[in-house]
């Protein structure tokens, strides 16, 4: 009696669970609903609302995939930010979108990413692509249709309506896709957030740099200088990281923007491993550690400059590789110098814990094991500006604990070697000791000698002889005393040393620009002028000199016997500045300097110079082509000279071409100009000889030195 009912139910159960597992089914097709955009709200997290399909071969187009929709392997994303990592795949991604809002709205979609190489966005309606835009880091930045550092592409839905979107991902780049949805309100108050935050955080960061920049030029430690180095370093990356360097610095150059992340990432690692090696004192505290970093550092700016010739991924692995291991090191250092008591490791340890923070909180975030909000957001801006700070006061407490150190010792010292110094540099100046490699004078023995590439300057007295035979041996002394005193202070000003005095001459050495010998030059024809208007008052004769300039190499050393030693300077370098200071007779002009300074100036048209001669020195294969710098002068004299000079390059252009008569034309266009100028009128004289008595067929318009 009851069999009937029971099979009945059993029946009913069999159905009622076919039912559920094809609502399961069901569900587990379509698993991403369609997205429902309200007035309400004002940003959409699209990661339960996207489907996913790989593309092996990254050939696949739009059109097959519209036409083979319903049989295509989309599968609905389970990841809370997906993750793709390194691919070769080209990948889709696809969700709906119906606007529910009564009036036609403004969306934007946000790809928090901005290393990805190439996305296609496509907006279909009906099956049909309504708007298809292109975007991504190996094309051009202008082209993208929202000029910001995050990739964006606007959707314009009507109300009611219902539109599928698209995008095809392809990228050498580790392949993520943090998608967000924006209305055009909450993502214009996202954009004015995240430029304030991030205006806030560059100017702190660059405020740090000049601050300690200027501490560095004060305090002179270079630790401030390797911080400094390792925070631009550093801004570099960042920079590049998050797409602003692509939008700001280069943006019609994709391919250097997706190099830039490698290279900087080598580049802010190797600076910070010096920082670190000079910071903690390596050398001193820790000499194992210390070659690890050396051997970094090497490695480190090597693969630098190679990074740039390798593939995006083979270079990004192996820059994540280098500031991997690098970190491991930093980290090491810190504690092993901390442990050695070394005070200032403690604020290193705290500033790389405050960093890591930031990075566990950033990558917990992308993870999404925690939420999305301020601090993890930027959290890694947060944590580096906090490791800056920290380094900071690091530095000031190692200042200020090595200052207190070295305080007594200094003092006890320095009035000493003041003494000595002072004494000493009178007879050998400091800079020739430093030269030779010796701190101080006793440690020079005879016959040590070093090579280096300077400037010589030769000045020399016209028609000393003349004066001196009117002056008694006395007034000689205190003729030159007074003389050479004003003439010092002029090769002192601009970093020059005076050698020796050779009588009347002077010869001086320029070690660091061959520029500060030029400035010199004329700063002591000013000084000369000053001088003569103060013989003038007590009517003497004025002075007349002349300075030759030639730079290249020389030798330094010692020369002398047991209980007899001096320093001195020879070398082709100095006889050849020695006959360019003789030519200023024959040019009648005071400052000659060689072709070889005229190159070394940074730039010579700061100056008034003007060629006037090609010499060619005896032994010497190439000529030396000679100039006269004229700034001098007086403004009426020069300005004459200025106007002469088209003409004067003209005539020695004719008389180089040995068209003499042509030459001399020119020549005498520049005198009436300027009749008082002295090289026309010399080249005028040299061409009525050379028209008188003909040169032989290889004439090249050098002259020689006899």
């Amino acid at each position: 009696m009851f069999r009937k009912p029971r099979k009945l139910l059993k029946r009913l159960y069999i159905i009622c669970v076919f039912l559920i597992l094809c609502a399961s089914a069901a569900i587990a097709l379509d698993d991403t609903p369609t997205l429902t955009l309200t007035d309400t709200q004002g940003r959409y997290l699209l990661s339960k609302h996207i489907k996913i399909l790989t593309d092996p071969s990254g050939l696949r187009t739009v059109e097959e995939i519209l036409e083979n929709k319903n049989t295509e392997k989309f599968i609905a994303n389970k990841a809370k930010n997906p993750n793709f990592g390194y691919t070769d795949a080209a990948y889709w991604a696809h969700f709906s979108v119906t606007n529910k809002s009564t009036l036609k709205s403004q969306f934007y979609l946000e790809i928090a990413y901005p290393m990805l190489d190439f996305i296609d966005f496509y907006q279909v309606r009906d099956k049909k692509i309504v708007h298809h835009l292109q975007a991504g880091d190996r094309l051009p930045f202008y082209t993208r249709e929202v000029q910001y550092h995050e990739i964006t592409f606007p959707i314009t839905l009507e109300p009611n309506q219902t539109n599928d979107i698209y995008l095809r991902v392809k990228s050498t780049s580790s392949l993520q896709l943090p998608l967000t949805l924006w209305s055009s309100t909450a993502y214009a108050s996202y954009i004015s957030q995240q430029r304030t935050f991030l205006g806030l955080y560059y100017g702190m960061m660059l405020v740090m740099v000049f601050y300690n920049f200027f501490l560095f030029i004060s305090v002179r430690d270079k630790n401030y200088l390797y911080y400094v180095i390792f925070i631009l370093g550093y801004l570099v990356f960042q920079f590049s990281l998050n797409g602003l360097a692509f939008q700001y610095l280069w943006p019609q150059y994709p391919a250097w923007a997706n190099l830039a992340i490698p290279f900087s990432i080598f580049l802010g690692g190797t600076l910070a491993n010096q920082f670190t090696r000079s910071f903690l004192q390596l050398k001193k505290n820790t000499k194992r550690l210390n070659y690890i970093f050396i051997t970094l550092i090497f490695l480190g700016g090597l693969t630098a400059a190679v990074t740039i010739f390798l593939p995006y991924k083979i270079a990004i692995v192996a820059a994540i590789f280098y500031i991997s291991v690098s970190t491991f090191f930093m980290i090491t250092a810190g504690i092993v110098t901390f442990l050695k008591k070394f005070r200032p490791a403690r604020f290193y340890i705290y500033s790389w814990a405050a960093f890591l923070a930031g990075i566990i909180l950033y990558v917990l975030k992308t993870l999404s094991v925690l939420p999305v909000f301020f601090l993890t957001e930027y959290a890694i801006q947060l944590g580096s500006a906090i490791q800056v700070v920290l380094l900071a006061l690091g530095l000031a407490d190692y200042i200020n604990t090595l200052q207190s150190e070295r305080k007594d010792l200094i003092l006890d010292k320095l009035e000493s070697r003041l003494q000595m110094m002072e004494s000493v540099s009178r007879f050998v100046p400091e800079r020739f000791l430093e030269f030779l490699g010796k701190k101080d004078i006793s440690d020079i023995s005879i016959g040590e000698a070093t090579q280096r590439d300077m400037t010589l300057m030769f000045v020399d007295i016209r028609k000393f002889t003349t004066l001196s035979e009117n002056m008694t041996v006395e007034e000689n002394f205190h003729f030159l005393n007074a003389y050479l005193q004003r003439m010092g202070p002029s090769i002192h000003s601009y970093r020059g040393i005076i050698d020796k005095f050779i009588g009347d001459a002077i010869m001086a050495l320029f070690p660091d620009d061959p520029e500060d010998a030029l400035k010199a030059a004329i700063s002591m024809m000013q000084e000369l002028k000053t001088y003569n208007e103060h013989r003038g008052k007590s009517n003497y004769t004025p002075l007349q000199i002349g300075i030759g300039l030639h730079f290249g190499p020389l030798m330094l050393g010692t020369v002398g016997s047991s209980d007899r030693m001096d320093t001195t300077v020879i070398g082709d370098t100095v006889n050849l500045a020695s006959r360019i200071e003789s030519v200023t007779k024959i040019f009648r002009t005071p400052i000659v300097l060689s072709d070889f300074v005229y190159k070394k100036l940074a730039n010579p048209s700061l100056y008034h110079l003007r060629e006037i001669d090609s010499v060619r020195v005896r032994g010497k294969e190439h000529p030396v082509v000679l100039y006269e710098a004229m700034d001098y002068l007086p403004p009426q004299v020069l300005s004459k000279r200025i106007e002469a000079f088209p003409s004067l390059q003209m005539g020695m252009f004719y008389y180089k071409a040995g068209s003499f008569n042509e030459a001399k034309v020119e020549f005498e266009e520049c005198v009436k100009i300027e009749p008082n100028d002295p090289i026309p009128l010399m080249y005028i004289r040299r061409c009525d000889k050379l028209i008188r008595n003909p040169p032989s067929d290889k004439w090249s318009g050098v002259s020689r030195f006899q």
